[in-house]
C-alpha cells in the first residue's frame, strides 16, 4: 500500500488559474494509473 501526503500554501500573487489547470492535468494524469483508488481533500482553516 502506498499512501501520499502533501500540503501547500498557496502564495498570495499565485495565478489561481493556471494551478487549476495544472490541478486538473495532474487529476487525469493520477486517476489513470493502475491500482488508483481513491482521493480525499481535508481543508485546514488559514489566513
Amino acid at each position: 500500500m502506498i499512501v501520499v501526503l502533501f500540503s501547500y500554501v498557496m502564495r498570495d500573487d499565485a495565478n489561481v488559474e493556471e494551478e487549476a489547470a495544472a490541478a486538473d492535468r495532474m487529476w487525469s494524469i493520477v486517476t489513470s494509473m493502475p491500482g488508483f483508488i481513491s482521493y480525499k481533500v481535508k481543508r485546514l482553516g488559514g489566513a
